[in-house]
This record gives structure tokens, C-alpha cells and sequence, in this order.
């Protein structure tokens, strides 16, 4: 993936992961316990370097790392520039650690906002220690009013960076997250962006004016780890046929016919915290490519 080993992220990976278990099971039936917890020592915060400049306002002083920052206590709303100028509104979820473990960038479907990262949370029983940004796309306030592509995918591009400036959120692996809508988009963003090691999206559908097998094709050829999560009665869901994709590529399909937010549930909530799991163990362990397990989590 182009990431080195951190032995720091690896010793918070470990201790993390013994205390957390996840019991997955079919899709059907009883739902599986989640449980996650964050770790219970914390290593001392280390410095890290200034990234790249990016347009960040806040309503007070723009925030710049500082040497040995510390995680915020509170969660921070921002406002960022895409490249043609529209502002737009961000949020972030501080991690627990710092530097982040893991950053999650979340794409809200067309029915949605920045306020989307709020429900998926509800299914976590405790603060996982991964920092999260989540934004509004133009003309999404409380659900988009017109479908503007051209002008969400300056949106998408922008977000990927908008964050880094924050305190304890670089350098850290990046995994984007999205439905309906905003699975195109974290598809559409994990492709521009090298430190963005894979993708969880839940009911594909090509929504962004890209063709949904073209964004498969260029995260599998940059060997990034693309998940998605579909109802095998949904009528709006794109599946694909393509088992020499599968080191890359794969599919979980769930009973029903729900689609995009409406397929949040302890099941599939808990098959992400599993999966965000194998993105930072390969991300830490390996800086060659990672092919997923043979069994989906």
C-alpha cells in the first residue's frame, strides 16, 4: 500500500484488538454481539510533520499541528474550500490516540449530511480509536436537493485532504466509508488518494456518473481493498462477476431489499469494525500488497 510499519500503531493495533471481540453470524436470525473498546494504554503522543497546505476555516484560528499534539477532547466543526471555490461543512470526530491509528473519511447518501456519521456510531458500544471525518456536499444540507456530480466529485476530492491539518490526524492510514450515493463517492475518492488504503460501501449503483465497474477496476488496480455491502433484493444494487478480482474485491450480500443508511444494523455494523480491522492490520504490517483473506468477515 505504500505505508510503512509503525511499531507504535502496531502495539495499539494488538492491545486493541484483544479487547475487543466481534461474533459475526449469517445474515439472518439472531444478531451478533459488537463490542469495541478503546485501548487501555495509550503511547505517548509523538510528533509528526506538516502535510501538504489545504484551505481549512474554523471560527477562530485556522488549527496546525504542533509538535506532540494531543487528541481533542470534543468534536470539532469546520468549514473547507473544494477547488472551485464552494465552501463546505466538515465535522470531525477527534481519535483517541494520536496520531490517528486509523482516519475514516464518511460520505452521506443523497438523503443524508454530515450528521450521517451519528447513526453509525450508535451501533459502536464504545469510542473506537480511529478519527472520523464527515462533511455535506453542495446543495446536501438535510438531504441534497438536485443532483449536481460534477460539483460533488470537486466536493469528494476535497474532503480527502481537508482533515489532515487536524490535530493527531496525520499521518494515519485512511479508509472512506459511504452509501447509495456516497459509496460511489468514497470509491471515487480512495482512487485519488495514496493514503487511503480501502473502502467499505454499502448498495453501489454508479450514482456519480462514473461507471460503478470503472471505480472497482481502478481501486483493484491499485490494489486497495474494496468492500461492499448489499441487499440481494435490491433492485437500484450493481453486482459484479469478476472472481479474479476477489484479493480486492469483495462482495456481502444480506436478505432483504434494503438500500444505502437503511442497511445499518448490529450485523453489518459489526462485519465494518471487522473489516476496519483487517485495513489497519495490513496497513501496519505490510508496505506490499495485502490480499484479502479468503473467508469475508
Amino acid at each position: 500500500m505504500g505505508l510503512r510499519p509503525n511499531p507504535q500503531l502496531t502495539i495499539l493495533c494488538i492491545l486493541w484488538l484483544s479487547a475487543t471481540s466481534i461474533y459475526l453470524s449469517g445474515c439472518g436470525g439472531i444478531q451478533p454481539q459488537v463490542t469495541a473498546q478503546p485501548a487501555t494504554n495509550t503511547p505517548e503522543p509523538t510528533a509528526i510533520t506538516t502535510p501538504k497546505p489545504v484551505i481549512v476555516f474554523t471560527t477562530g484560528p485556522i488549527l496546525l499541528p504542533t509538535s506532540n499534539p494531543t487528541p481533542l477532547e470534543t468534536i470539532l466543526d469546520l468549514k473547507f474550500e473544494a477547488q472551485d471555490g464552494q465552501v463546505l461543512d466538515g465535522r470531525f470526530y477527534p481519535p483517541s490516540v494520536c496520531p490517528a491509528a486509523l482516519m475514516i473519511v464518511y460520505f452521506p447518501w443523497e438523503q443524508g449530511d454530515l450528521n450521517d456519521w451519528d447513526i453509525i456510531a450508535r451501533y459502536f458500544s464504545g469510542k473506537i480509536p480511529y478519527g472520523v471525518f464527515s462533511f455535506t456536499p453542495r446543495g446536501c444540507q438535510e438531504g441534497c436537493t438536485k443532483w449536481d456530480r460534477a460539483g460533488w466529485r470537486l466536493d469528494y476530492q476535497a474532503a480527502m485532504g481537508a482533515f489532515s491539518r487536524l490535530p493527531c490526524a496525520s499521518p494515519s492510514p485512511v479508509v472512506t466509508i459511504g452509501s447509495s450515493a456516497g459509496e460511489d463517492a468514497a470509491f471515487f475518492a480512495c482512487g485519488l488518494d495514496d493514503n487511503c488504503v480501502g473502502t467499505v460501501a454499502f448498495s453501489p449503483g454508479g450514482w456519480i456518473g462514473i461507471p460503478y465497474e470503472n471505480e472497482v477496476q481502478t481501486l483493484v488496480s491499485q490494489k486497495k481493498h474494496t468492500w461492499v455491502v448489499v441487499s440481494q433484493d435490491d433492485p437500484k444494487t450493481l453486482r459484479l462477476n469478476h472472481p479474479e478480482w476477489r484479493d480486492y474485491y469483495r462482495e456481502i450480500v444480506v436478505q432483504g431489499d434494503k438500500h444505502g443508511n437503511e442497511l445499518y444494523n448490529n450485523y453489518t455494523l459489526g462485519v465494518v469494525l471487522n473489516i476496519l480491522r483487517i485495513e489497519l492490520e495490513c496497513a501496519s504490517y505490510s508496505e506490499l500488497s495485502c490480499p484479502l483473506p479468503t473467508e469475508t468477515p
